[in-house]
Formats: C-alpha cells, sequence, structure tokens
C-alpha cells in the first residue's frame, strides 16, 4: 500500500513567483503590510478608547521611559562615548602615590613631592596641580537630619588650563 502525503504551505496575500527583481511583488507585499499595520492601530485605539484610565496610564508610562532612557543615553554619550575636549588627551595623565605598608592604596600627592615632579621633569610636557573640597551651608534639618546645603569646588595651579590644553577665557 502506497500513501500519498500532501503538503500545504501557506502563502502570503499579495505574493506571486515572479522574477525577484519584479517590482510587483514588492509593491504588493509593501501594500499588505501597511494594510495591516493600519488594521492593528484602528483595533489599539478602540481597545484603548475602551479604557480610558489605562490608556492614560500606559501613555504615561510610555512617555516616563522615552524620557529616562533619552536622559540617560545623554550622560552616557557626553560622559563615555564623546572624546575629552581637550587637545591630546590620550596623553593625559593623573599621578598618584600609595602607601600600601600604612593601608594607603592611592592617594594624592603631597605639595612637596608636587614641586619635586614639577622642578625634575623630564618625560611630560608639563605638570599641574588640581584638588577639590567640599563645605556644608547652613543648619541641619530636625526633621530629615541631614543638611541644608552642600557645596563642592575644585581648584587648579596657574598652569592647569594650559597642561590641559584649554587655554581659552
Amino acid at each position: 500500500m502506497v500513501r500519498t502525503v500532501a503538503l500545504l504551505m501557506s502563502v502570503p496575500v499579495g505574493y506571486s513567483r515572479g522574477a525577484p527583481n519584479d517590482a510587483a511583488p514588492a509593491a504588493s507585499n509593501l501594500l499588505a503590510m501597511i494594510t495591516s499595520f493600519l488594521r492593528d492601530l484602528r483595533y489599539a485605539l478602540r481597545t484603548l478608547g475602551r479604557n480610558p484610565g489605562f490608556a492614560c496610564i500606559s501613555v504615561l508610562a510610555l512617555a516616563l521611559g522615552i524620557g529616562a532612557n533619552s536622559a540617560i543615553f545623554t550622560v552616557v554619550n557626553s560622559v563615555l562615548l564623546q572624546p575629552l575636549r581637550f587637545q591630546k588627551p590620550e596623553q593625559l595623565v593623573v599621578v598618584r602615590e600609595r602607601n600600601l605598608k600604612a593601608g594607603f592604596p592611592q592617594f594624592s600627592l603631597s605639595p612637596g613631592n608636587y614641586l619635586g615632579y614639577r622642578d625634575q621633569n623630564h618625560t611630560f610636557s608639563g605638570i599641574a596641580a588640581f584638588g577639590g573640597a567640599g563645605f556644608t551651608s547652613g543648619s541641619t534639618s530636625s526633621t530629615v537630619g541631614r543638611p541644608m546645603g552642600c557645596v563642592r569646588f575644585s581648584a587648579g595651579c596657574a598652569t592647569f588650563r594650559s597642561t590641559l590644553g584649554a587655554n581659552s577665557p
């Protein structure tokens, strides 16, 4: 006994077995896709119109997600992806000291060591020092227990801007 097996295949609407570069199948596929998209869009709008509370929450969630994504991308792009805005940023280095016996794996140079490095420099095209600090202004809030305001600032030596290559005022 011989069995016959039939193979059924589904063919998309508007598809024809024309030549590969034939424009008619591509145009009909595009028309079918646009028609399907418009049908789905009408269905989505009808569904959201039946439940306006869900629609508002959905739009709000999308807006918050898009806004947060844009903000995060802006920070990542400016901090990580864009090159530093200095002349020859690949040649900038930060020199630090360490004292493992005293338990300091890394700390800034002391002023005396900075002056010694600066005066005996034969390797770097320029050496500059910078530092930062912060202070608290105002009193602490009795309800929260945190300071009312904290101000941080940084300062550099006289050659700091020229060493970075940022000579503009």
